[in-house]
């Protein structure tokens, strides 16, 4: 039984899996998501409302290589390792996102009674990373931090919600239809769309108990992996068979967007007929807490739920505006 990222992995080469022996190494055409549709400029985005505490940089790129469908032998040496990071983001909202949402329930932007919402739009009741935490996560990982920016206008309210779900997705790298809506879309437009080969909506927050704690052996890396949480989840997965008929691509566009929806008359044989947009609230290429890849300095205060005493000026909270902060005020309590 497989369970997180490895279930994802079953799931999405469940056809090849099925193959006859003879035919392993030939190009299944029945697979979900072909080989021919998956780059190795695809992303993983990582949406969560929690950050799990001891996350190590290797334990992060085996979760990247499980859920991006690599093979261990794919990303064994430093360099593809490193690569492997580079395209995984933790989309994470700042400490300034949560004030904008403060700042909407305080203008009474929507009926609390009507959506169902909570009172009290705290950052403790929708994410949970606290200073402690942070401090115990690899740089490596922390690195790979975005800032969760809501998508204007948003595609599900006409208003600022604080991001109170989970989703995970892998976005293509290359056009399954051959690029053709570039040329229709603007550059706003550009920076909002995405294709996925899927996303999934699920309760799991990016622990290592709901993502998966790797077993070790002596001698040998080993594929097993320890839960201690076992979450639900929903895959939408992109089936690209070459057959209009059955073959789907899940999408988000900006809702001004409508070159996807325009029918032809003419449509080459490899375009995709059932194209389905999701309504991602947040911004697919999202803006990185570190401005300059080369710098670990971030721009910006990621949000915590809990100030931990003794954290503020410690580890990687001095990379942070907040830190940073902190460290002047004691300072100028010491002298």
């Amino acid at each position: 039984m497989v369970y997180g990222p490895q279930r994802v992995s079953e799931i999405t080469h469940r056809a090849k899996q099925k193959q006859c022996p003879d035919k392993v190494k030939k190009l299944n055409s029945n697979s979900i998501l072909p080989d021919k549709d998956i780059s190795n400029s695809d992303r993983l985005i990582l949406q969560t409302t929690s950050f799990g505490c001891n996350w190590r940089s290797r334990d992060f790129e085996d979760l990247a290589r499980i859920y991006l469908g690599l093979n261990s032998s794919d990303s064994s040496c430093t360099h593809a390792r490193r690569n492997l990071l580079d395209r995984v983001d933790v989309v994470w909202p700042s400490q300034n996102f949560m004030k904008s949402v403060a700042i909407a329930k305080q203008h009474a932007l929507y009926d609390d009674a009507a959506m169902g919402l909570s009172s009290d739009l705290s950052p403790e009741n929708f994410t949970f990373l606290s200073t402690k935490t942070f401090n115990s996560i690899d740089l490596e990982c922390v690195s790979r931090m975005a800032q969760y920016e809501s998508c204007n206008p948003s595609p599900i309210a006409p208003w600022t919600l604080s991001p109170h779900i989970k989703t995970i997705s892998r976005v293509l790298g290359v056009n399954p239809q051959n690029d053709l809506h570039d040329a229709n879309l603007c550059d706003r437009e550009l920076s909002e769309s995405a294709e996925f080969a899927w996303v999934m909506l699920t309760s799991a927050c990016l622990s290592r108990g709901a993502q998966g704690i790797a077993v070790e052996e002596k001698g040998h890396e080993s594929e097993q992996l320890i839960y201690t949480n076992f979450e639900l989840g929903v895959l939408f997965c992109s089936r690209l068979q070459g057959n209009h008929e059955t073959d789907r691509l899940y999408t988000c566009y900006p809702p001004s967007c409508s070159c996807h929806k325009k029918m032809k008359t003419d449509k080459p044989s490899h375009e995709i007929e059932n194209i389905i947009p999701l309504p991602i609230p947040y911004k697919i290429q999202p803006s990185p807490y570190q401005q300059d890849p080369e710098e670990a300095d971030f721009i910006v205060t990621p949000c915590f739920h809990e100030i931990t005493p003794g954290t503020e000026v410690n580890g990687q909270m001095m990379l942070t505006p907040f830190g940073k902060s902190m460290l002047m005020v004691s300072n100028c309590d010491a002298k």
